[in-house]
């Protein structure tokens, strides 16, 4: 219940800082600070438990992990310019969060250890539908749309599940659901007439690095090196294995599309 109360404010506080357009590391930087303050003071009342998770989880709503992802798609495709604006903004935008969290752990003494993730296999196909579907809704996606986007995330974490488990690979599970994701998208852009966007960049979200590229950032900003480099190892690993992913099914789209003609 706490952490959907501090999700609705973050969303309030979000609508009034983009009305009065602040930049992207304003903005970054005031919800994350404002959000985890809450939290560990919530924390510190003794209302609710592991406060370092609920402030991971809100922070994912903030974190563009998919801009680096497509940065360094465009950057293989050729368009370097928007790649690197594309990375230079996810960049940005996480170090204002790493800030505005490491400022409010300062003041209220609060902690953060490693990422959780739960156990059930069930709860993680849930959460990477209801999560995918979600953001597809903040898009204002359409309601038949959002199911679909939702459905591609269940199944995206269930490809990445599998391949995991058979291959021990991180990069070729990644990998294998970025493919997946990318035809996904390009069907269901026909089956409902609406860009392929739409279900590429919310299908894809259980395998965005966004708590990587957060630790990798919280790592710099606490000194923690170590942490940094091992997140920016992983970090690229991710975001090249996705647009690898991307990229089977363009060219195979793009040549099928050429034979037609």
């Amino acid at each position: 219940m706490g952490t959907c109360i501090c999700a609705v404010f973050i969303v309030y506080m979000g609508n009034v800082l983009d009305r009065k357009g602040y930049s992207l590391v304003v903005y970054n930087l005031v919800l994350a600070f404002l959000s985890s303050a809450a939290v560990y003071i919530a924390g510190g009342a003794g209302i609710g438990n592991h406060p370092d998770r609920i402030v991971l989880g809100l922070n994912m709503v903030l974190i563009s992990g998919l801009g680096v992802a497509n940065g360094i798609r465009d950057v293989l495709n050729k368009a370097f310019l928007s790649g690197l604006l594309n990375v230079v903004n996810s960049f940005l935008g996480a170090v204002a969060i790493a800030c505005g969290t490491g400022l409010a752990m300062m003041l209220f003494e609060g902690k953060m250890y490693g990422m959780y993730i739960a156990p059930s296999i069930a709860v993680q196909f849930i959460s990477c539908g209801i999560a995918s579907m979600g953001f597809a809704l903040m898009f204002q996606a359409a309601v038949r749309q959002s199911v679909s986007a939702g459905i591609g995330g269940t199944v995206n974490c269930a490809c990445y599940l599998l391949v995991q488990e058979l291959s021990g690979n991180d990069f070729a599970a990644v990998m294998a659901a970025a493919t997946f994701v990318a035809a996904y998208a390009y069907i269901m852009s026909r089956v409902h007439r609406a860009p392929a966007t739409i279900f590429l960049t919310t299908s894809i979200m259980p395998v965005i690095p966004g708590a990587t590229l957060f630790y990798m950032m919280h790592g710099f900003v606490q000194a923690d090196y170590g942490l940094a480099f091992r997140q920016t190892i992983a970090l690229v690993q991710t975001c090249l294995a996705i647009a690898f992913g991307f990229l089977v099914i363009e060219i195979a789209t793009r040549y099928t599309g050429g034979k037609r003609d």
